[in-house]
C-alpha cells in the first residue's frame, strides 16, 4: 500500500514536472518588443547582400524587451550537451528551445512589426501543421556556434540569388561577414538558430536565422527567400 501512494506520488511530480516545462516560456508571448537598430544595416555585408534582387524576400531586423524577466528566460534556455561540429550540418537545437521560438513567434506586439514575407504576408504566421506546441516541435530547428554561422553566411552570400552574382572575391566576402558578426556580438554569450519554414510561405531557397545577444536581450532575425 506504501509503494503504491509511493509510485503514485512520484507519478504527480513527474505529470507537474511537465506541465511547468510546457508552461515555462508562455509568458514570453505577452512581453512588449520594440525594433531597434544596432547598426546592422550599415555593415558592408548588409549592404552588398541587400543589392541582390530576390524573386521572394531577404530583411534584418533587431528586437529587444526591456524587462529584465525576458533577459532571464534568454538565459535559461537548455543548451545541446554536444558540443558544436562545423562539419556536421544539422545539429538539432533542444526541445526547450523550440518552445522558447514557439511562444516568441506566438507574440502579440511582434505583429506590430514590419515583418513580412510578401505583401501583406505576416513574418509571424504559423502554419496550421505546426500551431499546436506539440507539432512545432517537430520543426527541423538547428543551433550552431559563430564558426558554423560565418561558414553558413559565405556559403548563402556565394549563392548570390536566382537572378544576380555575388560579385565580391571570397577573401572581400570573408572580411565582410567577420565584421559583420563583430557587429552583431560584442562577446561570446549568445545563440544561434536556424529554424525551418513555420509558415508554409517557403517558395524555394528559404533561410532564417534567429540570433540572440543573450547580455543585451536582443534578437536579430536574419532571413530570406528566393525561388525560381
Amino acid at each position: 500500500m506504501r509503494k503504491k501512494k509511493k509510485d503514485a506520488v512520484a507519478i504527480g511530480a513527474r505529470k507537474k514536472q511537465t506541465a511547468e516545462m510546457e508552461n515555462k516560456y508562455k509568458k514570453v508571448a505577452d512581453f512588449e518588443f520594440s525594433e531597434i537598430n544596432i547598426g546592422l544595416e550599415e555593415t558592408e555585408f548588409i549592404k552588398e547582400y541587400s543589392k541582390l534582387i530576390f524573386n521572394g524576400f531577404f530583411f534584418i531586423k533587431t528586437i529587444e524587451s526591456n524587462q529584465e524577466e525576458f533577459r532571464n528566460y534568454l538565459n535559461s534556455i537548455h543548451k545541446p550537451l554536444e558540443d558544436f561540429d562545423i562539419n556536421i550540418p544539422f545539429q538539432s537545437a533542444t526541445s526547450d528551445a523550440k518552445d522558447f521560438i514557439y511562444h516568441l513567434i506566438n507574440n502579440e506586439t511582434l505583429r506590430r512589426i514590419s515583418l513580412y514575407f510578401y505583401e501583406d504576408s505576416d513574418f509571424f504566421t504559423i502554419a496550421t501543421q505546426y500551431t499546436s506546441l506539440e507539432n512545432f516541435r517537430k520543426l527541423p530547428i538547428a543551433e550552431m556556434n559563430k564558426l558554423k554561422l560565418q561558414r553558413y553566411l559565405f556559403e548563402i552570400a556565394k549563392e548570390g540569388s536566382i537572378y544576380e552574382e555575388w560579385k565580391s572575391s571570397d577573401r572581400l566576402t570573408s572580411k565582410m561577414i567577420n565584421d559583420f558578426l563583430v557587429k552583431l556580438f560584442q562577446n561570446d554569450n549568445y545563440r544561434i538558430f536556424n529554424i525551418g519554414d513555420w509558415s508554409g510561405y517557403d517558395m524555394g531557397f528559404y533561410i532564417c536565422f534567429l540570433l540572440i545577444d543573450l547580455d543585451k536581450a536582443q534578437i536579430t532575425f536574419f532571413a530570406k527567400d528566393d525561388y525560381d
